[in-house]
């Protein structure tokens, strides 16, 4: 406990006591305690903090020595140095004037009829006086938050009762559960809803709240980051963070409890593992989730997040790809309920599964979803810099049928994945024939027709095989027109010839043969969406 040098100055007690150099330093020099100094080397003995005074009778013979004294004490953070001026020295010498100013280290003059304990018993007198007030104090303030921990206050009371003592307005930033809590006017609760952490720690004065690494949220006070606090704003905000922890531990624990319920119940949904309907209807009640009428799956699904681990350095490696994932959920998790509140979703360890309502059709679905997935889809990567693809299985009369839907899913992310690479977004019922292809997957016999078709081709080097897959690419999708290709290539119609020509004669492809065309085509979708190991090259 201390006491800043100005205050101990208005003392009364200490009337009379002048400052001679250094006045800048006295509101930030706090005092601790006081010692004396009559020895030319006390300073290995200096801890910090203290009010040093001396007679000057050691720098009777030599003042200038003064200024070593000032450097030493200003090292070992001394809050001052009171020197009984006119019993032993006649003046203190200009240049230890200046140097205590320059170093804003304060210099007092102790009055000659001051006695050592004149000044030692008022200071401690304060000092300790000043600590009993802080302990009864801290005592009520602790039993204020310990109370409202124990009867379970939220945050928002925790945050009213830190305002009072504060006597600051205030918002707790919950980084975990990305939440506000105010005990603010509107203005400033506006200015922190709507401006980035980074800045909000730039304006304005924050604490955070943290157990070791691990940061929970922060609270930001509604006063300049550079105003000193003393401790009346200390106390309460340490024991207000306590409450903090205590009260997130406690959500977090509800929450992991929830998780784990929720996820197992809609794990049972989508594996048909649910025995009873009259089970399916009380188990979504206790969470509060609308499951009746048709429902569909959409699956968002991590791109390359088991990839991640295959060059995992260290635990803070592991822990930054474990926030990313958290993040990513939290995400899609506030989009997808913002747009459908109530809906049973499960969290898996790459992807998250929501069951959706479909009251109006498969076509009302598709256009309510699409621009929600896009939504999803940008603010994820704009957080985390991670791309996600998303699945969409079909309308099913009942979400005892999610089941299905789910397959149809996760069938539709991985083939339009194979198909198109990361971040895309696949309807089932808009894959048309790839689904009939993709089918094909587990069969060796695509995988043997696309070399027969292709293998020339694709034993060509990088280059030639690429610029000449692209062009039999377009080719196709363009009715083997050589005009609309070139078009679509961007390039001159002779190179789409001469490429064509050149494909002919490594294929021995009869472009005029309807079977051929068909041959063909099939090969390349089979080549497209990766269904051959051997051939997987991609021609989009």
């Amino acid at each position: 406990m201390d006491i800043s040098l100005r205050e101990l100055l208005a003392m009364p007690a200490l009337k009379g006591i002048r400052i001679l150099a250094g006045k800048r330093g006295i509101d930030k020099r706090r005092v601790s305690s006081v010692t004396v100094m009559d020895a030319p080397d006390p300073y290995q003995w200096i801890q910090g903090g203290e009010l040093v005074v001396t007679s000057g009778y050691i720098f009777r013979d030599e003042p200038l020595s003064i200024l070593r004294a000032v450097e030493k004490l200003n090292e070992r953070e001394s809050s001052g140095f009171g020197i009984k001026v006119r019993r032993y020295l006649q003046a203190i010498p200009p240049e230890v004037i200046a140097l205590a100013d320059d170093l804003e280290f304060p210099l007092l003059d102790i009055p000659f009829a001051f006695a050592f304990r004149d000044v030692i018993d008022p200071v401690l007198t304060s000092i300790v006086n000043r600590q009993a007030r802080q302990i009864k104090f801290s005592e009520q303030v602790l039993s204020s938050f310990s109370t409202m921990v124990t009867r379970g206050a939220s945050e928002e009371e925790i945050c009213a009762s830190l305002q009072k003592f504060a006597k600051c307005d205030l918002a707790f930033c919950d980084t975990t559960f990305g939440t506000f809590c105010f005990a603010a006017a509107e203005e400033f609760s506006h200015i922190v809803r709507n401006t980035p952490l980074p800045d909000l720690f730039r304006q304005f004065l924050s604490v955070k709240i943290a157990i070791g690494e691990r940061v929970y949220g922060y609270l930001v006070f509604h006063r300049p980051p550079s105003v000193a606090s003393d401790d009346d704003w200390f106390i309460p905000v340490s024991h207000a963070r306590t409450a903090l922890l205590l009260r997130l531990q406690k959500r977090l624990a509800h929450a992991e409890t929830e998780r784990r319920y929720r996820n197992e119940f809609v794990l049972d949904i989508l594996n048909k593992n649910l025995r009873f309907e009259k089970e399916l209807w009380n188990r979504a009640a206790l969470l509060d989730w609308d499951i009746e009428g048709p429902r569909y799956v959409a699956v968002v699904d991590i791109d390359n997040y088991k990839r991640q681990f295959e060059d995992v350095a260290g635990r803070d490696a592991l822990r930054s790809i474990e926030e990313t994932k958290r993040r990513i959920y939290t995400i899609a998790n506030t989009i997808i309920h913002s747009a459908f509140p109530r809906v049973p979703f499960t969290e898996m360890s790459d992807s998250v599964a929501y069951i959706l309502p479909a009251s109006h059709g498969e076509s009302a679905a598709v256009l309510d979803l699409q621009p929600v997935l896009k939504t999803l889809q940008e603010e994820v990567f704009g957080a985390t810099g991670k791309s996600v693809t998303i699945g969409i299985g079909r309308v099913k009369p009942s979400v005892l049928q999610s089941s299905e839907s789910y397959d149809e899913a996760r069938r539709a992310l991985e083939m339009i994945r194979s198909a198109q690479g990361p971040g895309r977004i696949a309807f089932w019922n808009r894959l048309g024939v790839n689904k009939l292809l993709f089918s094909l997957s587990d069969d060796t016999a695509a995988e043997d027709f696309c070399r027969e078709m292709l293998s020339p081709l694709l034993d060509l080097d990088a280059t030639h095989r690429e610029t000449l897959l692209k062009t039999l690419s377009a080719l196709a999708e363009c009715n083997w027109s050589v005009k609309e290709s070139a078009r679509l290539l961007s390039v001159h119609e002779n190179t789409v010839k001469y490429r064509y020509k050149r494909v002919r004669e490594l294929l021995d492809f009869n472009p005029d043969s309807s079977e051929d065309r068909l041959r063909m085509a099939l090969a390349l979708k089979i080549l497209s969406l990766g269904i051959s190991t051997s051939c997987s090259i991609k021609t989009k």
